[in-house]
């Protein structure tokens, strides 16, 4: 079995680096895939990973750049996107870090699904989704922020945001099973 391969990306936050940035990230990952993996088929998965994760980080981290901790091994790929920005607080809660673990806070949905911010620790977020049992139809206009979210929980195994306050380091880690 082959050692997993890491390596660190310093890419700048703006909207015009997005295309290159992805097409550099998504280069590195593919040539360290294992041959049993569907290239294609997780090439897809991860390229709509990058761009909704360097997407976050021009809309909301406040920084001129952004750190992504790339590592593919055998069975998974592991993706951390680090900034020094602004904490992730979605809507208008202060910080969903306040409240018990296992607290919950819907953060978007669409016609298919529900997503949520479940507390993990007092550092430390996971995003899940849930598929609606409704069968109201969806009402485009009022599609909530936090879309782009809900295309990463989707597309990844485990995706979840921890913040360093010592550090003020805001870390979004996504997994993917191979």
């Amino acid at each position: 079995m082959a050692e997993p391969v890491s390596k660190q990306f310093l890419l700048p936050n703006s909207r015009q680096s997005i295309k290159s940035s992805v097409e550099e990230l998504l280069d590195f990952i593919v040539k360290q895939l294992p041959d049993h993996v569907n290239k294609e088929a997780i090439s897809f998965k991860i390229e709509v990973i990058l761009i909704e994760l360097l997407t976050n980080g021009i809309k909301h981290a406040g920084t001129k750049e952004t750190f992504l901790d790339i590592t593919v091994s055998e069975k998974n790929i592991h993706i951390d996107k680090k900034d020094f920005g602004n904490r992730y607080q979605p809507g208008n809660i202060t910080s969903l870090l306040i409240y018990d673990p296992g607290y919950r806070e819907l953060l978007t949905k669409d016609g298919l699904h529900s997503m949520y911010a479940v507390v993990e620790s007092d550092t430390q977020i996971k995003f899940v989704c849930e598929e609606m049992d409704d069968d109201t139809p969806l009402d485009v206009g009022n599609l909530m922020e936090h879309f782009g979210l809900l295309i990463i929980t989707k597309a990844s195994d485990s995706f979840t945001y921890e913040y360093d306050i010592a550090k003020g380091l805001n870390t979004f880690s996504v997994f993917i099973e191979l």
